[in-house]
């Protein structure tokens, strides 16, 4: 299976630090609406029905790897520029080397 171009890795890195974000700030509005109240934050005592807390557990759990994940394709991204622009360095100091 050939690998996503960069751009849709991109795209799918960005989407999950916004989610992260967008789910983390969703779980701080809803829990200052609650009063910062933790009544309700275990699932069986508040009807199944999801804490604020929740979302901005899985919000903040959501960002670091987004970004980490960012970080290593930026870092490879410059490290094939880096040996791209080497190979042509190269290239141009052997054909320098050739012509008389």
């Amino acid at each position: 299976m050939p690998a996503a171009p960069t751009s849709a890795r991109y795209l799918v890195r960005y989407g999950l630090l916004t989610l992260g974000v967008a789910l983390a700030t969703f779980g701080l509005i809803g829990w200052t609406d609650l009063h910062f109240d933790l009544r309700g934050f275990w699932l069986y005592d508040n009807g199944w029905q999801l804490h604020p807390v929740h979302l901005l557990i899985v919000g903040i759990g959501l960002i670091p790897p987004a970004i980490w994940e960012i970080f290593v394709l930026e870092t490879a991204r410059q490290g094939r520029q880096r040996g791209e622009r080497a190979s042509d360095d190269e290239a141009g100091s052997h054909s320098d080397a050739a012509t008389p």
